[in-house]
């Protein structure tokens, strides 16, 4: 009926909200759904020739559904599947948005005054000595970007562990802990719970006729169970209908592509450098001083330790933005 798909629109709004970080318990969500079925049921499908007038016994049906276990284990079942699929896919969902946050934040950093003059004696100061068609030696432009991004190239460690991370979490997202495999097969489960009531509809109909107050009339009608209102369960397949493109499809594209950037920030230097007019070693460059035949100087390896050969570059240590970043990497990494 249209309440009843209401209720269900209702359900899964709360999981959507969950999923997104709101304070919900997924408990009650699924109580609060079969709260809410269990009069539609009662008065459409157990007792059909209910009068208006007796449709104020809804809260009584509410109460009367948890003391009465109307549906069985269905509910603990579905709170049990739903709350393990849920909560997975939320600390996924978080870990993605960490990663977006990485991503932005580092693509905003803006370089120290130190490493603005060692990029206008690369880029710039050849001029100043009439060589205005030499480029940098490549050699050169990775020992300048490797100072550079120093700080910024801190993080990759701990964003290497983030990507095998986060692909361990994915390997873990099948049956019960697949968010998309529990929720089509909310379907069935609930249909089965719907059976279960129907099947004990007599004896329910005459403890809940004590409870609520129905007169004996009443009790009577609800002997009568239309053939029409019985959920046909043909429907109900039509969610199991195998699509080609799955949310788990989608997290294992995703981890593959992610996983080909696992060194994005440790080869950042020399990406840039090798997307820019540079010369090659064994031709005549400009090493920020002289024109010459070979750069020799070897770059350092990554990090702000190594970075000792750079004396006009002053480490302080990485920017407080970056530090954050890399706690929060170390934080969902555990």
């Amino acid at each position: 009926t249209p309440q009843a798909f209401e209720f269900v629109g209702e359900f899964f709004t709360d999981v959507s909200l969950y999923i997104l970080g709101s304070d919900i318990n997924v408990d009650d969500m699924v109580n609060e759904l079969f709260d809410s079925l269990f009069p539609v049921i009662y008065t459409q499908l157990m007792n059909p020739g209910l009068p208006d007038s007796a449709l104020d016994i809804n809260e009584c049906l509410r109460g009367a559904r948890r003391d009465l276990k109307v549906f069985g284990n269905f509910p603990k079942l579905i709170m049990t599947q739903v709350s393990k699929s849920l909560q997975v896919t939320r600390i996924f969902l978080q870990a993605l948005n960490l990663g977006i946050e990485v991503i932005n934040t580092t693509d905003h950093l803006k370089f120290s005054k130190d490493c603005g003059r060692m990029l206008t004696r690369m880029w710039y100061c050849s001029y100043c000595q009439g060589l205005m068609m030499v480029k940098p030696c490549g050699g050169y432009c990775n020992v300048v970007m490797q100072g550079c991004m120093a700080g910024v190239v801190e993080i990759d460690k701990y964003w290497r562990e983030y990507i095998l991370s986060l692909e361990e979490l994915v390997n873990g997202m099948y049956r019960i802990y697949d968010m998309e495999n529990v929720l089509l097969g909310l379907f069935s489960t609930i249909h089965d719970s719907i059976q279960y009531v129907q099947k004990n509809a007599g004896k329910l109909t005459t403890t809940i006729g004590k409870l609520c107050a129905h007169s004996q009339q009443r009790q009577y009608r609800s002997a009568y169970y239309p053939e029409d209102l019985f959920i046909d369960k043909k429907v109900l397949k039509v969610a199991h209908v195998e699509h080609e493109e799955t949310l788990s499809s989608r997290r294992r594209e995703l981890i593959q592509k992610l996983k080909s950037f696992i060194s994005f920030y440790s080869a950042l230097p020399g990406y840039i450098c090798s997307h820019s007019p540079v010369a090659e070693n064994d031709t005549l460059c400009w090493n920020g001083q002289e024109l010459v035949e070979r750069y020799s100087q070897k770059a350092a390896r990554n990090g702000m330790k190594n970075q000792f050969n750079l004396h006009e570059l002053k480490m302080k240590g990485p920017e407080p933005v970056v530090s954050q970043i890399i706690d929060k990497l170390k934080h969902i990494n555990q």
